[in-house]
């Protein structure tokens, strides 16, 4: 009797209440893209190679966190040439800042689904505060994280000396994303 009365009180229990918790992003069922103009063309690209980790609980946000490292050498515009270019200390500088990174400093909920996580993002060695959007949803065991947001390349100082003109690349980059966490054991 009691385990129906325990059955029927966790039935009537907002979903979130017993959600899971979530850690460890699953890079293999990831993403992370870039969008960006090229005169006035627009153009993707994605970096397949990243790492995080996400403590996240649906029913406590404010107390997760996130942080995820980018290694930008492993960059994808689609072809050889602009692969070798954005490498370039002009762009990302790989060789001398191989990795961008974000990590937060406070997640809140604002609506159904729908977060902020704000943090700092770390790019060629600038860091800049940002707020990111992203929505939440669980699918076949995962927690998916899916947002975007732009920034501002040379707030970052990617694209520098002649490409510093906003003429031929766009002054605006997208960043989107699809991170899929595990649930925490």
């Amino acid at each position: 009797m009691k385990t129906l009365i325990a059955a029927a009180v966790a039935a009537l229990l907002p979903w979130h209440a017993m959600a899971a918790s979530y850690q460890d992003v699953d890079t293999g069922k990831s993403q992370i893209r870039f969008h960006y103009s090229q005169m006035g063309v627009a153009m993707d690209g994605d970096f397949p190679r990243f790492a995080g980790k996400i403590d996240f609980d649906p029913a406590k946000p404010e107390q997760g966190s996130a942080s995820v490292e980018v290694f930008l050498d492993s960059v994808d515009t689609g072809t050889d040439e602009g692969n070798d270019e954005v490498r370039t200390e002009s762009w990302l500088d790989v060789s001398g800042h191989p990795i961008a990174s974000f990590a937060t400093t406070a997640i809140k909920a604002v609506g159904d689904g729908a977060y902020e996580a704000s943090g700092t993002l770390t790019i060629k060695g600038k860091s800049q505060p940002v707020t990111i959007p992203a929505r939440f949803t669980e699918k076949d065991g995962l927690g998916i994280f899916e947002g975007r947001f732009d920034i501002t390349r040379g707030d970052y100082a990617i694209g520098e000396g002649p490409w510093a003109a906003t003429d031929i690349v766009a002054a605006q980059v997208g960043i989107s994303f699809s991170l899929a966490t595990r649930p925490a054991p």
